[in-house]
């Protein structure tokens, strides 16, 4: 014996309901793009690396802004102190500029770098994109230990400035 199913019935919709639906979902889907816009609207600021190599001699990753001539010192001391000759420490006006530094800290080997990929002003922050790289499993590379680092100037910002 044969069991035949019956047919769901088909549902017609009014050309009311379907303009009812299509108002729906187009309003649904439009956003509110000023507040989108107001966050996304990002300026480039200038840099210039002043210093970057596999050694600054920190154990552990940093990264941090540079805010007096004292401090910026201190660095190049660091930097400098497995160095010979060490690179002279440059004169900044701080009253203009600031400075940032940023090291990957104490790695097994060389093949890594980091460096500034950008520096972006948003309506919060100020932005400073770091990149790096590192070496392949099959790179010939010297095996001594690195810290790599980038030393970098820029305009003084007002607002807080953060790394990504």
């Amino acid at each position: 014996m044969k069991k035949y199913m019956k047919k769901p019935p088909t549902k017609f919709y009014s050309p009311a309901a379907i303009f009812l639906i299509m108002i729906t979902i187009t309003f649904g889907s439009c956003k509110n793009t000023s507040a989108v816009q107001e966050n996304s609207m990002k300026d480039t600021i200038d840099f210039e690396i002043v210093l970057e190599g596999p050694q600054s001699n920190f154990v552990k990753g940093k990264r941090t802004i540079i805010k007096d001539q004292e401090q910026l010192q201190h660095i190049f001391d660091k930097i400098n102190s497995t160095q010979e000759p060490g690179a002279a420490v440059p004169e900044i006006d701080f009253s203009r500029y600031q400075m940032g530094f940023a090291t990957m800290g104490e790695l097994s080997s060389g093949g890594y770098t980091i460096s500034v990929d950008r520096i972006e002003k948003t309506t919060e922050n100020t932005i400073i994109h770091l990149t790096g790289t590192s070496p392949n499993p099959s790179d010939n590379v010297t095996t001594v230990m690195t810290s790599p680092f980038v030393i970098f100037k820029f305009e003084k910002q007002s607002l807080p400035v953060v790394f990504k």
